[in-house]
């Protein structure tokens, strides 16, 4: 294993900037993401924990309408990566994501405890954290010399990744780590999850997917949203953000102010788009919702599942998960309006609490979860013009 290296000793130039998106999906992450990406300065890759499975193991389709394995940015990438890495495997590296991401004990550990430099998990042989965050550290600075941006956004969700990135910058300084929790209204995830898609991987459906019933999609709400408000209580108030679907979409140029100020960017060029009413174009996004795989994306709130979700399921979804909404400014009577467009708009600062302004959030990766957010994710606020 590498001697492990003090954190002065490592530049501040060669820490990239990560603003990681946090939450469940179905809740506009990749909206967020490509919104985000549309800055000179930020470049958007969608979820990056699905990459390396995705992309280069599996060949998925790339956004830009290539499969991952022929689009120049990513093999690009690829080769930059193992020259920042020492040759690190892709597959070596998925079994480490896998470790480290995907099982909730690993999630436990790293938030217990207080320095993760010399985490091991005794279970798997040579499975060291280090080798985990050395690598991941390498995978955003190649992202960002590729693309020639210093920010990269990662929508990924999981908040066991989150946990993960937070260990990245506290011990081993190698990451400068912005979070957005973004949440949208637990009857509107309820809607986009029962919905069902067939497979169709040129248009970004990787499985078929039956959806699931309201009662299941408001527990998975409720239960990741909790993880996720315990990873943004652990971090530096001044860099993170506590963002609703509802207020992005209805209320734009308020949510971009935050983001600039959460990311440390002038909003002006978001401004410009929003003035101009310009759609936003995918770049290079391996994983996500479908939306991604559109050639121009407008802005148009969501908000279906007010005339398509029946009173008894609003009323299950309220029973399960309202406490949790109304924690969140959410309240019943929204579900009851068949004619605006939502609940009054609020918002965070970037303390993450919330106060007189609005603001949205993301997802946590769970086997029931996983293939139906990378794979056959329903329509967020945007929406295809063509």
């Amino acid at each position: 294993m590498a001697t492990e290296t003090p954190l002065s000793a490592i530049p501040a130039a060669s820490r990239p900037r990560v603003v990681f998106v946090l939450g469940t999906g179905r809740s506009g992450s990749t909206i967020l993401d490509l919104l985000l990406g549309a800055h000179p300065d930020i470049q958007g890759v969608g979820e990056l924990c699905n990459v390396v499975r995705s992309g280069w193991i599996a060949g998925q389709y790339c956004s830009c309408g290539r499969r991952a394995t022929e689009c120049d940015f990513w093999q690009a990438v690829r080769e930059v990566w193992r020259e920042e890495s020492a040759g690190a495997d892709p597959r070596r590296y998925e079994y480490l994501l896998q470790a480290f991401e995907q099982r909730t004990m690993s999630a436990l550990r790293l938030a217990w405890t207080r320095r993760a430099s010399r985490l091991s998990l005794p279970l798997r042989a040579g499975v060291a954290f280090r080798d985990y965050a050395e690598q991941t550290a390498a995978l955003y600075r190649a992202i960002a010399a590729v693309s020639g941006r210093s920010i990269v956004v990662d929508s990924s969700k999981n908040p066991a990744r989150a946990l993960a990135l937070l260990h990245l910058e506290r011990d081993f300084g190698s990451i400068d780590l912005r979070i957005v929790h973004l949440v949208r209204d637990v009857r509107g995830f309820a809607w986009s999850n029962r919905k069902s898609f067939r497979k169709d991987e040129a248009k970004g459906l990787q499985t078929d997917w039956a959806g699931l019933p309201v009662w299941k999609s408001a527990l998975v709400w409720v239960y990741v949203n909790l993880w996720s408000d315990y990873v943004r209580a652990r971090h530096d108030r001044r860099r993170k953000l506590f963002l609703r679907y509802e207020d992005l979409v209805s209320r734009p140029e308020a949510s971009l102010a935050s983001l600039a100020d959460v990311s440390s960017v002038d909003p002006a060029p978001w401004l410009e788009l929003l003035k101009t009413e310009r759609p936003l174009r995918p770049g290079h996004m391996v994983a996500g919702n479908r939306v991604r795989m559109e050639r121009e994306i407008s802005l148009r709130p969501d908000v279906e599942w007010k005339t398509r979700l029946s009173p008894a399921e609003k009323r299950v979804c309220w029973m399960l998960a309202g406490w949790k909404a109304a924690l969140y400014d959410y309240s019943v009577q929204a579900g009851q309006d068949r004619t605006t467009n939502d609940a009054k708009p609020q918002r965070t600062g970037t303390s993450g609490k919330i106060g007189s302004h609005p603001i949205p959030r993301p997802h946590f990766a769970t086997p029931s979860t996983t293939a139906a957010d990378t794979s056959a994710s329903p329509s967020h606020a945007w929406q295809s013009n063509g």
